[in-house]
């Protein structure tokens, strides 16, 4: 593949709900500009972007893949993403790459979760939309009512620069506004339409909202509304008028298409190519050279050499792949590059273009192109490169935080290893889902983001690495606390013969306000405790709260002040003084009325208004409290606040309960009162456990 310049590139990524045709409107462009013989289909696992083992056994988009193709004299970039929520990690590696979006929306089922969310995310980034109605071709399609529906949720900015003739079965002719010209297809896959004039009953229409285009494109620049009111635009100034309108995004044109049959793609790729901009019409990116100063990057190749690598592939027999985006400057396969995050150098021994797992070698990528380095020594998902000379750092990919948890057990007792590591390879791949090594709980913790996402990631290690796990829900971090004030004295004593062990003392305890943590105060006067023994005290207090007398648990807020005590001037040491002050602590403790905390976390949960009453139901079943509601387009979000141990498997049950168009998102609040009658139960599980 020849070596393209930064204007001839387009970069676009694919957003949109899950099952909306995004892949196989991937294999229609591929297809289309030539690059393949024939079109792949997902039932028959053969698609060039879905070609790891999990999406070809579920038949789902699980990993962003990288296609790319010509058309006229333009190298586009696809960068397919998935579309199911457990995902979203993966769109954000996608986007990072991108220039704009076509945000997918199924012309039967209309606007669902996953628009909405490829719509956030492009208004987070400032990226540049095309809204494309996919799926015309099928029986009950309803293009009518889903661009309406897209026009009173994203405003008059959403405009069509199409409509479909005979939308459903049969689908085949569409009206352009751009051309003003109807177009007819062949159901044969080939994807080349036909010009011909506008049917009789479709011209009205049509030159109604030619004029809102001519509007839209004049709206652009001042000098083009200038001349549209005085003489009108020439179809040169609309054109240039409309480029800038989608790159301004004041314009979000809607098209529509029938991917499996490949009907309108042509158009589309006329629209990458002739208005979405290209990496030299964006806006300089700004990175941080070393010592943090910020520097403002143009998208040129003259600028400093700037990559950041977007998306980490490790393919069996081949190794790992960093999929990179060049965000200025310009790279010559074999020259070294500096890691700016590890401080490491590194040299490519290879380079390439891709179309799915296809790879083809190139030799030199410039400013705005997207390009493969091959077993890259320490270079992970999110890495700048850039030259020794001039160390510059991009922002950082910025995930989601996870809304699912499960503990990770081995089969085989001793394999605890196996799977911290093998899971941290697996991390490297999907930087989405956290791992941790909880010694309060004693469990490996593996935090995703839905039930799905932490099914991909056991399958793929117990693939990968052949062990057997088994899943189990996580263990609660509770925590301990008093409510009440208690006195109380201890004198630990022990003879065994020689020297024995002594030392008193006294504690008050009071509970603190809830964050506060824990107080010691040393409140001994007249030297009843020697000095050098009261920090063997506190360390023996700090020791007993790592585990309460209630369920084990961590102790928090809470004061203790040590006002008096005894020692002995031969048997007294500081082991005898922690072991005094651990278990004065206890008896202490239960005396103050005790009680267990939960922790309670903030969630919001996006559904179609349909679904609000049996999530607002489902929720008050799991001790939540709702704390109010606000629309969203046609979707609802609620808030609420919910005790951890209820939300165990909650991404699974609200996909169940939506029919898959809800969502939610959580974080930590804040500890509760364990109410008393579940905080019983918890406390005798712990003395089972002990028996």
């Amino acid at each position: 593949m020849k070596v393209y310049e930064t204007n001839e590139i387009r970069n676009v990524a694919l957003l949109g709900h899950g099952a909306s045709g995004k892949t196989t409107f991937a294999e229609a462009v591929i297809h289309t500009c030539g690059a393949t013989s024939r079109m792949g289909k997902i039932e028959n696992g053969n698609t060039k972007s879905d070609y790891l083992d999990d999406e070809i056994s579920r038949q789902i988009s699980i990993s962003t893949s990288l296609l790319q193709a010509e058309w006229a004299n333009r190298k586009i970039n696809l960068i397919d993403t998935p579309g199911y929520a457990d995902f979203i990690g993966e769109v954000i590696c996608g986007i990072r790459a991108a220039d704009s979006v076509l945000i997918f929306i199924d012309a039967v089922t209309g606007l669902e979760v996953g628009t909405e969310a490829a719509w956030e995310i492009c208004e987070k980034n400032d990226k540049p939309i095309v809204f494309i109605v996919n799926r015309c071709g099928k029986e009950h399609a309803k293009t009518d009512e889903v661009l309406k529906a897209i026009q009173d949720r994203f405003g008059h900015k959403a405009l069509p620069i199409q409509i479909p003739v005979n939308s459903g079965v049969g689908f085949t002719k569409i009206i352009d506004f751009v051309s003003m010209m109807e177009y007819t297809y062949d159901i044969d896959g080939e994807g080349k339409g036909k010009a011909g004039d506008i049917s009789e009953n479709f011209k009205g229409a049509a030159e109604e909202y030619h004029e809102k285009l001519i509007e839209a494109a004049a709206e652009s620049d001042d000098t083009l509304l200038e001349k549209f009111f005085d003489s009108g635009l020439s179809s040169d100034e609309v054109s240039a008028g409309i480029k800038k309108a989608i790159q301004e995004r004041s314009l979000y044109p809607i098209v529509f298409t029938d991917s499996y049959t490949n009907v309108g793609t042509d158009l589309v790729l006329r629209l990458i190519t002739e208005s979405i901009p290209s990496p030299s019409d964006m806006p300089n990116y700004t990175g941080k050279k070393s010592g943090n100063a910020e520097i403002e990057l143009q998208p040129s190749t003259n600028a400093p050499l700037t990559i950041q690598v977007f998306k980490t592939v490790i393919e069996q027999h081949v190794g790992e792949l960093s999929l990179f985006r060049v965000f200025s400057g310009s790279y010559k396969a074999g020259d070294e590059l500096y890691n700016y995050h590890h401080g490491s150098s590194e040299r490519p021994t290879a380079m390439f273009t891709l179309v799915g797992k296809d790879r083809t070698d190139i030799s030199t990528i410039n400013a705005g192109d997207i390009g493969c380095f091959v077993k890259m020594k320490s270079t992970k998902t999110s890495d700048t490169l850039c030259s020794k000379q001039m160390q510059i750092a991009l922002p950082p990919l910025e995930f989601p935080e996870p809304v699912m948890d499960v503990a990770v057990y081995p089969k085989t007792k001793g394999e605890e290893d196996k799977i911290t590591q093998g899971l941290a390879k697996i991390h490297d791949e999907d930087p989405s889902f956290r791992l941790s090594t909880n010694s309060e709980l004693k469990q490996i913790i593996l935090e995703g983001l839905g039930g799905l996402h932490i099914e991909v990631i056991i399958d793929r290690f117990k693939r990968k690495f052949g062990v057997d796990v088994d899943l189990k829900e996580p263990k609660i971090p509770y925590r301990e606390t008093i409510t009440g004030k208690s006195d109380e004295r201890y004198r630990y004593k022990k003879q065994t013969g020689g020297r024995g062990q002594y030392g008193e003392v006294y504690f008050r305890m009071e509970p603190l306000p809830r964050g506060e943590g824990f107080e010691f105060a040393n409140e001994i006067k007249g030297g009843v405790i020697p000095s050098r023994f009261i920090p063997a005290v506190e360390k023996g207090l700090v020791e007993a709260m790592e585990t309460g007398p209630l369920s084990k648990c961590k102790v928090i807020d809470l004061r203790v002040a040590l006002y008096y005590g005894s020692f002995h001037t031969v048997d007294s040491s500081e082991l005898a003084f922690k072991m005094a002050a651990s278990m004065c602590f206890k008896e202490c403790f239960l005396k103050a009325r005790p009680i267990l905390l939960e922790p309670i976390y903030n969630i919001e949960v996006k559904v179609p208004d349909a679904y609000t009453g049996d999530v607002m139901g489902d929720l008050s079943s799991r001790r939540g409290k709702i704390m109010g509601m606000e629309p969203s387009g046609i979707f609802q979000i609620v808030k609420a606040q919910v005790p951890l141990s209820e939300l165990y498997m909650y991404a699974t049950q609200l996909r169940s309960l939506t029919q898959g168009r809800g969502a939610y998102t959580r974080n930590f609040s804040h500890y509760e009162m364990v109410p008393p009658d579940i905080s019983q139960k918890i406390i005798e599980a712990t003395k089972a456990d002990e028996d």
